[in-house]
């Protein structure tokens, strides 16, 4: 699957709600029809353009905003925060990898415990619709040569110095440290 034909697929399932806000938790099932209707391998095509994008918005920036917007970092949290960033479509996440800051407004607009709980649909949503379809995990077929999810190992996240690291996403965010 091509890098287009992925983000149109994303485009299409923002568009089927036909909502100013999008609900991601709806949009997951969207794209989850969608999947299933095109078959197995499409599926598994989408899953790696999809990890691909994933591994490449794992940034300490991109952990900044995700914790500067929701008040918590976990693994957890930042992964469904990748998976909503990718579920934005093509110019957002472009935008929000290039430049994490640009994400303030619109992450402000956002329900934080809602969006974290129900971007994780949006991170399976592949998994889930090739289960459906074939009965078994997507990773038994997905080939092994993805790029690995890790970070720089000269940074750590640090919420005790983040507004020295970061100050102007501490700044947008009116973030000040207790």
């Amino acid at each position: 699957m091509l890098e287009t034909e992925f983000w149109h697929l994303i485009a299409e399932s923002r568009a089927a709600l036909r909502e100013a806000h999008v609900d991601i938790q709806e949009q997951s099932e969207v794209l989850k029809s969608k999947l299933i209707s095109l078959g197995p391998q499409p599926i598994i095509e989408f899953k790696v353009v999809f990890e691909n994008k994933f591994v490449n918005a794992n940034s300490w920036e991109l952990c900044a905003v995700q914790f500067l917007a929701f008040g918590i970092f976990t693994d957890t949290s930042f992964n469904a925060f990748r998976a909503w960033l990718i579920a934005q479509g093509e110019e957002v996440y472009v935008r929000g990898v290039k430049e994490p800051s640009t994400l303030a407004d619109l992450l402000k607009e956002e329900d934080s415990l809602s969006l974290l709980d129900s971007a994780e649909y949006f991170l399976y949503c592949a998994d889930l619709a090739y289960e459906e379809l074939i009965g078994r995990d997507i990773w038994d077929d997905v080939p092994e040569d993805l790029p690995k999810d890790t970070m720089e190992s000269d940074q750590t996240f640090d919420e005790t110095n983040i507004c020295q690291v970061y100050p102007h996403l501490c700044k947008l965010f009116g973030y000040t440290p207790s």
